[in-house]
């Protein structure tokens, strides 16, 4: 299989996840999100897909009280990359001016070929 195409097949994989998804490098780059990360972002003003931006200075810099769980999701997925941990899992409130949202976050390691890749999930529940 070609890279592109291997490329292709991944991408169109993650884009069928229902959760917002976004896969991250070993420095916490975001290489690729799905279409359910977009969708999300488009709902909250971005009209961004996030790709080429760092996750975890995203959450390094959150603050105020819609960012609870911001400094726990970065230090879980840092955990991750280092390896000491093979994923992580963290519930937390993303609160609106109208409502009280909950959401899961879920950090895998994926490792191919050498290269360390960090799978990125949030969920509503």
């Amino acid at each position: 299989m070609t890279a592109v195409l291997a490329l292709s097949v991944a991408q169109a994989a993650i884009d069928a996840l229902p959760l917002s998804s976004a896969l991250l490098d070993n420095s916490g780059w975001i290489l690729s999100t799905n279409t359910a990360w977009r969708a999300f972002g488009r709902l909250n003003g971005r009209d961004e897909q996030d790709a080429g931006e760092n996750y975890l200075t995203l959450c390094d810099k959150a603050s105020g009280i819609n960012c609870e769980g911001a400094d726990a999701i970065a230090e879980g997925i840092r955990g991750v990359i280092r390896g000491s941990a093979s994923k992580f899992l963290h519930v937390y409130p993303c609160n609106s001016t109208t409502q009280e949202l909950w959401f899961i976050v879920r950090v895998s390691r994926l490792d191919h070929e050498g290269e360390i890749r960090v799978l990125v999930s949030h969920e509503e529940f």
